[in-house]
């Protein structure tokens, strides 16, 4: 396993905007922070998101969300939660606002992989290196310098395997929790 810089492999990193006025009530989910989940998943309730026209949405050239991506909170309290777009992913067309980078990288590096990478303590400290600012401080674009271990192709997906196991069990360990504590209160 060798250090590289992260730099390298990037093929984007991009934000999104909103049209002027912000979101409105329909049209295309734009997302933001709050969207993003501390288990590098998603909050997309119906009465949760937000929304840019589908016209906006159309004339963007930037902060559209693809299968493969990583999702990284730029700015304010929770600056470098990240989230990974799967195949899971339950909206269709969604974009993300001026509050969230979209980082795409190169085939050398399997994004899921560099997801869980970033989602680690170790991912998390060297994306708040470029932290800057007091009351609502963030993150640049040049988070990216950072130094990661890249393994071959073939150990970066045996990792993802194993972490996906790991958290589908862990997934299953809270839905367990969440019944039982509805079967106390009842």
């Amino acid at each position: 396993m060798e250090m590289v810089n992260l730099k390298d492999y990037v093929v984007a990193l991009e934000s999104g905007s909103r049209p002027k006025g912000g979101a409105v009530s329909n049209g295309i989910p734009s997302l933001g922070g709050e969207h993003i989940n501390e288990y590098g998943g998603f909050n997309l309730e119906e009465d949760k998101l937000k929304y840019v026209p589908e016209k906006y949405f159309n004339s963007m050239k930037k902060g559209i969300i693809r299968e493969g991506d990583i999702l990284i909170v730029k700015d304010g309290a929770t600056t470098g939660k990240c989230a990974y777009v799967g195949k899971d992913f339950k909206l269709k067309k969604a974009c993300v606002n001026e509050h969230i980078f979209i980082l795409r990288v190169n085939s050398d590096i399997i994004p899921k992989y560099l997801f869980y990478y970033l989602y680690s303590p170790i991912g998390q400290i060297s994306i708040l290196k470029d932290f800057r600012g007091a009351t609502v401080g963030g993150i640049s674009k040049n988070f990216i310098n950072m130094q990661i271990y890249l393994p071959d192709l073939q150990t970066q997906h045996k990792t993802v395997q194993v972490l996906d196991k790991a958290e589908s069990l862990i997934d299953k360990r809270k839905d367990q929790i969440k019944l039982c504590d509805e079967l106390i209160q009842s």
